[in-house]
């Protein structure tokens, strides 16, 4: 049986494409359905978050374990999208960026989807955590691995579909420097 390296290859950068077409058709549809993924993504991060925080819940006492149930992933993650989102929009605007302002949206809404699936699929390991690995080292990787997970996600869609839909040069370092921003607004939130 032979293999078609061809369609193969398309098949390949058609999937690497889909968040792209996705965020085109979701800017061009009504604002509520552009609105969609993002609020079901958003109910799956909460889910995902406070599942992590009740494996977390269960490990006792200690310095580490105070902190991991003191902290909130999820007011530190919207407080990023928050104050992130529309500043990309501003600057990719500015910058001329040749991707709609509702398209950019749409691309954070995906993004928002996507880490909410990733952040509920990092639920086994962190319940293999809870139970196997010493309790003030499991809690706190309880609660942070879902939503560091959700924030790089978050992240790399969004740059994804900007260096997909604008492929001049000064794109990749713009994607890149709007998901480091995104990071970083994240870790500053949750540790400040």
């Amino acid at each position: 049986m032979a293999i078609d390296v061809r369609s193969a290859k398309q098949a390949f950068l058609d999937a690497l494409d889909r968040p792209a077409r996705e965020a085109i058709r979701l800017s061009a549809r009504s604002p509520w359905l552009t609105a969609g993924p993002f609020a079901l993504g958003l109910s799956q991060l909460g889910l995902a978050l406070w599942a992590a925080r009740g494996l977390a819940g269960h490990a006792g006492h200690g310095p580490a374990i105070d902190w991991a149930r003191g902290v909130d992933p999820l007011r530190a993650l919207l407080e990023g999208l928050v104050l992130v989102a529309p500043g990309s929009v501003i600057l990719a605007t500015y910058a001329r960026v040749l991707v709609a302002p509702r398209a950019l949206l749409a691309a954070y809404g995906l993004g928002v989807l996507t880490a909410g699936f990733v952040a509920l699929a990092t639920l086994p390991v962190c319940a293999l955590l809870a139970v196997v690995a010493a309790p003030d080292r499991a809690a706190p990787i309880c609660v942070l691995l879902p939503a560091a997970v959700a924030v790089l996600t978050i992240a790399s869609v969004t740059a994804r579909v900007l260096r997909t839909l604008d492929s001049r040069s000064g794109i990749r370092p713009l994607s890149l420097a709007l998901g480091a921003a995104l990071v970083g607004t994240f870790v500053e939130r949750l540790l400040g």
